[in-house]
């Protein structure tokens, strides 16, 4: 036939189910070698049921002032030595009739039961109208299971007060599900049934999850039946979805979903960075500061643009890693040139950043005037430009040059300087092969011989002899 006592728990189910939970508290850790009983008053204790043996002990409320009578539940972690998660039950009453109370506990899925008697030693002052306060630690049981107390009187009749509450590991923080909707750039968050939480995105830092520039620094409230829907600048994957409950001190919890996305590592991931240009011709330095909202770390080496136009293509040089501090890139012995750029990669994404400064350190542009071939350079560095017409080697992969080699220089100590080199031009489809020994050059990094510097640039002579060349690579120092 089942016990009495859990049968009378079992009809106290419907009633329970109507208590709404309370939120709880954080989940204090406790150091107890045994769950006990603190009352304001001598006290003695049986425990029947599930329930192990307990002490009674005798203290002083220094809590805040509660209302009469009261029954509040939270979660602590009972630690000893191995830590759990159990129900705290703190307890008000009006003792004016009562000789004791018993405090019933029930975890509805299992039916796991116990019952806590607690009796006044002195039992002549049992009427003295005084107030008893009580705090058990405590009740056992496991994350996401339902937990229901209620009071007793000793005599019965004086006063019945039931309480339930959804026990939750706060170790983990709070549990939630969320859904990426792409289109609309938009999170959705929902929580199952239990207390209210707190949600917002951020980006991952080091220590610190930072939250989004504004107007997307958003914080939501979720409950069971009301979602919440957070917008996002940029799919990163440092962003993050984080999850507090509302009491002071709740433990958070962050899921970063897109770490693993490729969609995250895309253009948006170099959209969300700023970079700010250090370049110095004058101490032939490139050099750029990345300002990125995740913490990320790309590699940059130099590339060469064959126009200025954005979305012309850029031929990577070898040799030509930029060291970085930090999240500054810097490259020496380097000719600043709004077509020499910086290509920062990251996985399998990359990003060109060229010089903002529009004026290099020298340029030579090409013309072509009846079997001539008429080059203009512009230098405000001291160097030695020589220049032949070659044809280009597939084999070879290279442009070879032929005899004869014209020079002309820019001495040391003069100002920016303009000069013209007429080449004779006798086979269409030539190119011409412009060396450049300047005291700065474009590449000297793992060089195995120490010679002097030396930049190659070549030019395609157009068919069009009106037409200005625009196919330029750059050559290994």
């Amino acid at each position: 036939m089942g016990s009495p006592t859990l049968h009378r728990a079992l009809l106290l189910l419907p009633t329970a189910f109507l208590l709404t939970c309370l939120p709880a508290a954080p989940g204090t850790l406790l150091l107890l070698d045994h769950p006990e009983v603190t009352t304001n008053f001598a006290c003695r204790a049986k425990v029947y049921g599930v329930l192990p043996k307990l002490r009674c002990q005798q203290e002083l409320w220094e809590g805040p002032t509660l209302s009469v009578p009261t029954l509040a539940l939270s979660t602590v972690q009972l630690c000893q030595p191995k830590c759990q998660t159990c129900v705290r039950v703190l307890l008000t009453l009006n003792a004016t009739g009562i000789k004791g109370l018993e405090l019933h506990f029930l975890v509805l899925d299992s039916n796991r039961f116990g019952r806590l008697q607690v009796f006044r030693q002195q039992m002549k002052q049992a009427d003295t109208g005084t107030l008893w306060w009580l705090q058990f630690d405590c009740f056992t049981a496991e994350s996401g299971q339902w937990v229901f107390v209620w009071l007793e009187t000793l005599p019965k009749g004086v006063l019945a007060l039931n309480q339930s509450l959804l026990v939750l590991n706060e170790k983990s923080g709070p549990k939630f599900h969320y859904t990426w909707m792409p289109a609309a750039r938009v999170i959705e968050v929902s929580v199952p049934e239990g207390p209210n939480v707190t949600v917002r995105l951020c980006h991952q830092l080091s220590l610190e999850c930072e939250e989004l520039h504004p107007p997307f620094h958003k914080q939501a409230l979720v409950s069971k039946h009301q979602p919440a829907v957070l917008p996002y600048e940029f799919l990163l994957p440092c962003l993050c979805i984080e999850a507090s409950y509302e009491h002071l001190d709740s433990l958070r919890k962050k899921i970063c979903p897109f770490r693993d996305q490729p969609e995250a590592y895309g253009p948006e991931l170099w959209s969300s960075m700023h970079i700010d240009d250090w370049s110095n011709s004058d101490k032939a330095q490139m050099a750029m500061f990345l300002h990125s909202r995740c913490l990320l770390h790309p590699t940059a080496s130099l590339c060469w643009k064959d126009t200025a136009s954005p979305e012309a293509p850029c031929s990577d040089i070898p040799n030509s890693t930029a060291t970085r501090s930090d999240q500054a890139y810097t490259l020496e012995e380097v000719d600043v040139h709004p077509q020499l750029c910086f290509k920062f990669s990251y996985t399998n994404s990359s990003h060109i950043e060229c010089p903002h400064q529009t004026d290099p350190a020298w340029s030579v542009s090409l013309s072509v005037n009846f079997l001539q071939v008429y080059l203009h350079f512009h230098s405000r560095v001291p160097a030695s430009f020589s220049s032949a017409l070659c044809q280009q080697q597939q084999t070879l992969g290279q442009c070879v040059p032929e005899p004869p080699v014209y020079t002309i220089t820019h001495p040391e100590g003069q100002g920016p300087w303009d000069l013209d080199l007429i080449l004779p031009w006798q086979i269409s489809g030539s190119c011409v092969l412009v060396r450049i020994r300047p005291s700065l050059c474009i590449a000297i990094h793992n060089s195995p011989r120490r010679e002097p510097s030396k930049q190659a640039e070549l030019l395609q002579i157009p068919r069009d002899s009106v037409a200005l060349a625009n196919y330029l690579t750059i050559a290994k120092c």
